[in-house]
């Protein structure tokens, strides 16, 4: 129950904090890689709609993979580098 509480506290105060967001059509340099992630992500979707609850392991991986780089694409873009790769 504890670990629920930090989880919880530090989740909510991410809220303020403004990360951009790499749209997979909208940013030309990053245009070829945002869609192949995108592209992953959409077969691990499939994949996870076909198998319904509880998901593989291929799927779940698959799916936390493509949003953590995602995210971390996004995150460093929003820390002030022009170029990502």
């Amino acid at each position: 129950m504890q670990k629920f509480r930090i989880w919880n506290h530090l989740s909510s105060s991410l809220w303020f904090v403004p990360i951009l967001c790499v749209h997979p059509f909208r940013v030309a340099e990053l245009r070829g890689f945002s869609v192949a992630i995108s592209a992953l992500w959409l077969v691990a979707a499939i994949g996870a709609v076909a198998n319904p609850f509880p998901s593989p392991l291929w799927v779940k991986a698959l799916l936390a993979a493509t949003a953590l780089c995602l995210t971390g694409v996004g995150a460093i873009h929003s820390l002030g580098q022009k170029k990502v790769w």
